[in-house]
């Protein structure tokens, strides 16, 4: 029996030979390929970009700048515009979702690197903690774009945020339409992707003195309140209290209108009658009324004019409030129109404007020191004729200082007088003032100084002919802000003459300090105050 034995050649593994191998234990071989309905989805789905009223983190910010709002008397809203990567977006159904992040309160950034002014910031700026969250649907938008805009409410004054967001989509091409997010930064700044922006406020207006002193807390003003009588006790006992207001019901005010003795053959000095309240002479020689500038007081009673008088063509008559006691709810002043009236819309009137041309209403306005209690009570001359209220003018029902006259023009050299009762406080009407007398202002809600937050105060004092203090005579002084303090001061300037009216002002300039050295100011102007000044000013 033989046995046939056959020579048996391994067959060599080619490049060919592996490559199929590797086919089959992935089943891509046709022979061994069941899976024929897979779907291998690669859709690229690009986001639109869009321009909005926010701004980047850079350098040169100033409180003017575009996406830095001052939130004082207006809402902030974020306002967004799709312009671009839109020509495809049309079959997409998705969402614009955007967060905000404030800034830290404690962190102080490290050294920041910028480049053409604009910065990337370390992640810390920012709050960790997400400070608000929107998302806005859309979907078949067409090349003609996407606006839309949100109320943010919740922005807080004197503070920066960052705003980043990011789109998510259905898919359109794969058989599964699944939803694709694109991430977003969160908190952390990239100046390519993300926005900034600073809200501000102004601070308080301040208000003027004088003030009057707290009530005194002594035995010898407390009222009886109730008498108690204690469980079980065989005395009763008796309850105190301050009392809040002291009436003034005996006290009275008069108009006075005194026709004056001119002397032959001429005179200069005339006498009136009694003493006037403060600030109410009004002086009118043939029915004109006088400035200042045409007469002098002296002894509270003696009037002395530049010019003379004579009895033969002349009458001079004196105008003024006669109350029994000086009180401060009557208050009467005077003003000379000495330049052109301002004009302008409603809105467009500053505080510094006494007269003004609304060119809106096509009506004249003036603006009163202070509020009027009763408007219909209010007397006015103009150039010592007596205006009618009702009828030749009335108060504003938005504006509770202004008057408004109806048929009435005003031009260069008028003189209005104006008599009204008030709440009983007159800003910034120190009356008599001396060497000693200190101005004083509050702040009704105090200031802060931070490491943000500081801010000084203009002081103005100017001659009461330069309402708009624009003189280059003006004196100024500046107090900066203290921490958690309203109630401020300073002295009378030394500089200040006798016998002269000066009016004074107060204005407040609150400083932020931003990111990456960035300074934001705001500002409010206090009612403009008065007094005057006699030989004692210059006592020692």
């Amino acid at each position: 029996m033989s046995i046939c034995q056959k020579n048996i050649i391994k067959q060599p593994f080619t490049e060919e030979v592996i490559l199929d191998e590797i086919k089959k234990d992935f089943g891509l071989l046709n022979i061994n390929n069941v899976k024929t309905k897979l779907n291998v989805c690669s859709e690229i789905f690009e986001g639109p970009t869009y321009t909005t009223n926010l701004t980047k983190l850079q350098t040169g910010l100033t409180e003017n700048s575009f996406g830095v709002f001052n939130i004082t008397d207006n809402d902030m809203y974020f306002n967004y515009t799709f312009t671009g990567n839109l020509e495809t977006f049309t079959a997409y159904t998705g969402n614009f979702e955007y967060e905000v992040y404030q800034r830290t309160d404690q962190f102080i950034p490290p050294p920041i690197t910028t480049i053409n002014g604009f910065v990337e910031t370390d992640e810390q700026n920012f709050n960790k903690r997400r400070t608000y969250r929107n998302t806005i649907s859309f979907s078949g938008i067409t090349n003609s774009g996407f606006t839309g805009s949100d109320l943010f409410d919740f922005v807080v004054v004197d503070q920066e945020y960052i705003l980043n967001s990011n789109f998510s989509f259905f898919r359109k091409e794969c058989s599964k339409r699944t939803k694709y997010i694109e991430p977003n930064l969160k908190y952390r700044y990239d100046n390519d992707k993300s926005f900034y922006f600073v809200t501000l406020s102004n601070p308080s207006q301040p208000i003027l003195g004088p003030f009057a002193p707290p009530p005194p807390q002594t035995p010898e003003i407390l009222t009886v309140v109730r008498r108690e009588r204690p469980l079980n006790q065989p005395d009763e006992t008796y309850v105190f209290g301050v009392p809040t207001k002291l009436d003034n019901t005996d006290n009275e005010c008069r108009l006075i209108v005194e026709q004056l003795t001119i002397n032959s053959p001429s005179s200069t000095l005339f006498s009136i009658s009694n003493i006037p309240s403060p600030n109410s002479l009004m002086v009118s020689v043939n029915g004109i009324t006088l400035s200042t500038d045409d007469y002098s007081i002296s002894a509270d009673t003696i009037i002395q004019l530049v010019q003379p008088l004579y009895p033969d063509k002349d009458v001079i008559t004196a105008t003024y409030i006669d109350c029994d006691e000086d009180i401060d709810t009557i208050y009467s002043e005077q003003y000379q129109i000495l330049s052109g009236v301002t004009s302008g819309v409603t809105s467009g009137v500053t505080t510094t404007d006494k007269v003004y041309y609304n060119t809106d209403q096509n009506k004249y306005e003036y603006y009163m020191d202070y509020q009027p209690e009763e408007a219909q009570n209010i007397i006015l001359y103009l150039n010592g004729v007596k205006l009618t209220y009702g009828l030749d003018f009335y108060i504003s029902t938005s504006v509770n200082n202004r008057i408004i006259f109806d048929g009435v023009s005003l031009v260069v050299s008028d003189i209005l007088y104006l008599v009204y009762a008030t709440d009983g406080y007159l800003s910034g009407d120190y009356e008599l003032v001396t060497s000693d007398t200190i101005l004083e202002w509050d702040t009704t809600i105090p200031t802060i100084v931070s490491d943000r937050l500081d801010g000084q105060f203009l002081v103005e004092i100017t001659d009461s002919s330069d309402p708009k203090f624009t003189s280059t005579g003006k004196t100024q002084s500046i107090v900066t802000y203290a921490d958690n303090v309203s109630r401020y001061s300073i002295g009378i300037p030394e500089i200040l003459e006798a016998n002269k009216n000066y009016i004074w002002r107060v204005i407040s300039n609150k400083v932020y300090s931003g990111l990456l050295g960035n300074i934001f100011n705001t500002y409010n102007t206090s009612k403009t105050g008065k007094f005057y000044t006699n030989n004692e000013i210059n006592s020692y």
